[in-house]
């Protein structure tokens, strides 16, 4: 096997670099679904701001997975042109239409000054915040908080032993 340069200065072969390129390219489709999603979700509710940046954030995998690839040489619409037609044609329509929705539902807040979908007056920050709400958007907050803290002490705790363990 042909052993290939990894950013982390270690060489991987074959295999681990095609398997490595198929997760991060199913992982910028799950972003780019998401983003849509998010986007979709906020606009509906009667943002603007919100939506626009993550339908910049859909864009964002591609405008820098494209470049990085043909400073390779690597021709991505040749790859892309090999796909399944089916598949290519879902995955555009996807995006498009989920794009599209977005957009036409802040267009619809821009006109009337509300969105399609009314959110309940709950108030869940600041002095005046109490009740069943408040409370739990306290704990989110806090225990995300707390779990990140746990977490890359976690982390870090196994990435060193990892290192010291290495011959």
């Amino acid at each position: 096997m042909k052993p290939t340069d990894t950013p982390t200065g270690r060489v991987a072969d074959e295999r681990e670099s095609a398997v490595l390129g198929q997760t991060a390219l199913t992982t910028i489709v799950v972003v780019i679904y998401a983003s849509l999603v998010a986007a979709l979700g906020l606009a509906l509710v009667g943002q603007l701001l919100a939506p626009a940046i993550f339908l910049l954030f859909a864009g964002l995998p591609a405008w820098v997975l494209m470049p990085l690839a043909e400073r390779r040489y690597v021709d991505t619409g040749a790859i892309v042109a090999g796909a399944p037609a089916r598949r290519a044609l879902v995955a555009a329509t996807t995006v498009v239409v989920g794009m599209l929705l977005a957009l036409a539902a802040m267009a619809y807040t821009i006109h009337t000054g509300h969105g399609l979908v009314g959110l309940p007056d709950i108030t869940v920050a600041g002095p005046d915040a109490s009740g069943l709400a408040a409370s739990l958007t306290r704990g989110a907050v806090y225990g995300a908080a707390g779990a990140a803290i746990v977490l890359g002490i976690v982390v870090a705790v196994l990435t060193a032993r990892r290192r010291t363990s290495r011959p």
